[in-house]
């Protein structure tokens, strides 16, 4: 049962000499960014819940997820351009700056890897379609904060002006489509090792076993051959539990004290 993650299960079984040729392809993500909002009233982004809201309202038209987060000064001052008594002037308004981002249900599809040292290597990049749709995330976060307030944005896109006002929010529509522009990060990783019928297009069958291996599963989020728009931890759990459950039927695992525990009480397994 390899559980590796998405970075690491495919390259873990290249290393172990399983040549298939959808190993380690289809690898997808939510692209996430940022936009800062500048309030009158003190927001405090570093006190209460990191994550404490959520919208998949526009999930499916255009794809993307929008949420709350909070982050330290510290880490803030990284992603703010300027530098020395430019940026410190900036930072005097950390407390009354919220940040809302976006998670696009990217359609951009990637590989992983095996790299020097035993590390993995990812090489994605942005379709044209899903810069667009970057973009539009970008102007409806803008838009929202404005509808709750805010006097000013911060787009944090290189190539734009450092803040935007409410007049001038129509100036997103012409930001830079290379993604090199952003501030962005890869959350909710899917692939490498994707479930699918035919052994050319996909490394596992639809109960997570290797094609052509009796007794090899894989039970992480590489198996997921799609990107879902939406945080993955329940689907991984349920997959799983579910992998697990069909390979004890087939036989194809011994049944040990922890399976059949898992089987019983899956709740205890999973806290140890």
């Amino acid at each position: 049962m390899l559980a590796a993650s998405v970075t690491y299960s495919a390259p873990l079984l290249m290393r172990s000499g399983l040549r298939l040729p959808a190993l380690g392809t289809e690898f997808r993500a939510h692209p996430g960014t940022p936009m800062l909002g500048v309030y009158d009233d003190p927001i405090d982004m570093g006190r209460g819940a990191t994550q404490g809201w959520a919208s998949t309202h526009f999930r499916d038209n255009p794809g993307f997820k929008l949420e709350t987060l909070a982050l330290p000064l510290d880490m803030l001052a990284g992603r703010l351009p300027g530098a020395g008594a430019q940026l410190m002037e900036r930072l005097r308004e950390y407390r009354h700056m919220a940040m809302w981002v976006q998670g696009i249900r990217a359609e951009s599809v990637g590989r992983v890897r095996p790299a020097l040292g035993g590390r993995s290597a990812i090489h994605y990049s942005f379709h044209r379609q899903d810069m667009e749709r970057l973009v539009a995330g970008m102007r409806t976060l803008a838009d929202m904060h404005f509808a709750a307030g805010a006097r000013a944005v911060l787009p944090c896109i290189h190539g734009m002006p450092y803040a935007l006002g409410p007049d001038e929010v129509h100036r997103l529509d012409d930001a830079p489509r290379d993604p090199r522009a952003y501030v962005a990060i890869l959350s909710h990783l899917f692939g490498g090792c994707v479930m699918g019928r035919d052994a050319g297009s996909s490394v596992c069958d639809g109960e997570g076993r290797v094609h052509d291996h009796e007794a090899l599963f894989v039970t992480d989020a590489s198996v997921i051959p799609t990107n879902l728009g939406v945080n993955p931890q329940q689907t991984i759990m349920a997959l799983a539990r579910l992998i697990a459950e069909r390979a004890l039927e087939r036989g194809a695992l011994p049944r040990s004290s922890m399976m059949r525990a898992a089987r019983d009480d899956p709740g205890r397994v999973a806290s140890a």
